[in-house]
């Protein structure tokens, strides 16, 4: 693997992320070189997290069975982080996803330049109508109330007919 530094660091964060979105809580180094298929080097692991943790991307958990590595998992910042790169399609972590981890061995991956994202607020994303409230602030939409009468008619007419129905047969 002749990848930059920089671009594992974001792919240990990306990876990072994808464990925390799976449930995943803290994990050790060793364990998260096998997050990535094939396994990425424990060595090339550790120089990433001690620089994702200097920016805050990441954070180290102290537990009575990984005394020297500690657990490490994705950060509030580094979630954000992910979630923004995600958004910009032409960004290295969005190409990550979309293409796998076998992509990180690629042409393609070693010559990808890597670019500060914008802040969050400059970014432009197609919202997630299947995320949206109907009635949120923004989305208000008028009510046609002249198909709903109808609907609710079609609705009343099988009930209508078979109350009649059964009202006959009762009286039989």
């Amino acid at each position: 693997m002749s990848l930059s530094q920089s671009k594992i660091d974001l792919a240990v964060l990306y990876k990072l992320h994808q464990h925390a979105d799976q449930g995943g809580g803290g994990i050790p180094p060793g364990e998260i070189t096998y997050l990535f298929e094939p396994a990425m080097p424990l060595r090339r692991i550790e120089l990433a997290l001690r620089e994702l943790l200097k920016i805050g991307d990441v954070e180290q958990e102290y537990h009575p069975h990984y005394l020297e590595e500690g657990l490490w998992q994705v950060s509030r910042e580094g979630i954000a982080k992910v979630d923004r790169a995600l958004r910009v399609p032409a960004s290295f972590i969005a190409r990550l996803h979309v293409n796998g981890d076998h992509w990180l061995e690629s042409e393609e991956a070693r010559q990808a330049v890597l670019k500060k994202l914008p802040p969050v607020a400059s970014i432009k994303a197609e919202p997630d109508v299947t995320m949206t409230a109907p009635f949120t602030p923004g989305h208000e939409r008028s009510v046609d109330w002249t198909k709903w009468g109808a609907v609710a008619a079609w609705l009343a007419l099988p009930v209508a007919i078979a109350g009649v129905a059964i009202t006959i047969w009762l009286s039989k």
